[in-house]
């Protein structure tokens, strides 16, 4: 993905993994994919030649938590099909005040009460960064099929009410450092998908290639 409203010039990379293990696994497969495809010193440039691309870089690992997130699909074809169909990313990093998480959670859990029974309302997921940067900070992130996909989205007055809005609030101020939000857009050019993603939309999530051929001068005829 790519910044659309926030920081600039930013790229953010996103693999699925499911344990420590398949960390390891993945990168394994990886830098071998890179040695064989450009041999061990063609693999080493091509880190060097990216590394001096970045002004700066940042990784973590996060826990998706299906258990505080709203209206996520029940399964990995539905979730497949949510990604597939998404162009854009809004995301809220939430920093939690040391010794709140539990306080923190227990307010999603409430918004999540009252989302899940609003019609309106559509997939909220949560995830937790769990290595890769200090103290505990939730992701809260809206995949949507466009821009204009979040013009109608449910505001939390809409979803809470006036008077558990003013509880929200109170208790948020309590619990929370501070918040940063960023829209992305996904980069399918740029992207390696799982195969259950691209065959959502394989039109956008594989873009063809298009090669500019020099076109030929017609011969003259002879006079």
């Amino acid at each position: 993905m790519e910044t659309l409203y926030g920081e600039g010039y930013t790229y953010v990379f996103v693999t699925q993994r499911q344990d420590y293990a398949d960390v390891d696994k993945g990168s394994d497969a990886f830098m071998g994919a890179l040695s064989k495809a450009l041999g061990k010193q063609g693999a080493e440039k091509l880190l060097a030649d990216w590394s001096n691309c970045l002004i700066s870089s940042h990784s973590e690992l996060r826990l998706r938590r299906p258990d505080l997130s709203s209206k996520m699909p029940k399964d990995p074809q539905s979730f497949a099909k949510l990604v597939g169909e998404s162009r854009v990313l809004r995301s809220i990093s939430v920093r939690v005040r040391p010794g709140h998480a539990a306080d923190f959670e227990a307010l999603l859990k409430d918004v999540n009460a009252h989302a899940d029974r609003n019609p309106e309302t559509r997939p909220v997921l949560i995830s937790q960064v769990i290595e890769g940067d200090r103290g505990d900070i939730y992701y809260i992130s809206f995949l949507r099929n466009s821009l204009a996909g979040m013009d109608k989205e449910p505001t939390l007055k809409d979803i809470l009410g006036e008077e558990g809005l003013a509880k929200f609030e109170k208790n948020i101020a309590e619990t929370a450092e501070g918040s940063e939000s960023a829209i992305f857009r996904f980069r399918p050019d740029m992207s390696y998908p799982p195969q259950e993603v691209s065959d959502v939309a394989a039109d956008y999530w594989q873009p063809k290639t298009t090669m500019a051929v020099a076109a030929k001068p017609k011969p003259k005829t002879p006079k």
